[in-house]
């Protein structure tokens, strides 16, 4: 019994000895970050926000990795950049409970999940992102001040067309 939602759910004792979460709740924690996501994403065309995902894409094609922007099939939810051949997600939330859910759900699917907030400032950005890949063993060999001078001309580019 789920001391929060109400509902009734059969768990193993070791999955709930071991913190998994009401698939109820859960349930309606995806639904409200998916909501919130599509909200986002209309309105996120700042290059703030989307930096994360633009190094993401700049990193991983640095070595010829596929990126799979702004998807929730593969696993279930709404995530800001996805590299599957490093098994890695690289994300933008909005809050810690947002970015709990979304790495719990990541790391049933085996997938290392980063969170970095919004409103970051933008090295700070480039850091995390570069610490990410680090993490599952992709080294880069660039300065990041470059770096995000390099991602910002190619998103004032775009942008411009």
């Amino acid at each position: 019994h789920c001391s929060k939602c109400g509902n009734d759910y059969q768990a193993v004792v070791y999955a709930r000895a071991n913190g998994r979460i009401c698939p109820f709740c859960v349930a309606k924690e995806i639904k409200r970050l998916r909501d919130l996501r599509l909200s986002k994403r209309k309105i996120a065309k700042d290059f703030t926000y989307l930096l994360p995902q633009l190094a993401a894409i700049y990193y991983a094609g640095k070595h010829t990795l596929q990126v799979i922007t702004d998807t929730e099939e593969l696993i279930g939810i709404s995530v800001a950049a996805f590299i599957p051949d490093i098994s890695l997600i690289i994300d933008v939330c909005s809050s810690e409970k947002e970015a709990r859910v979304k790495d719990y759900i990541s790391s049933i699917h085996k997938i290392k999940y980063v969170s970095i907030p919004e409103r970051l400032p933008e090295v700070d950005s480039i850091i995390r992102v570069r610490q990410a890949f680090s993490a599952v063993h992709i080294h880069l060999n660039s300065h990041p001040i470059e770096d995000l001078e390099i991602i910002r001309s190619g998103y004032s580019k775009h942008r411009l067309n």
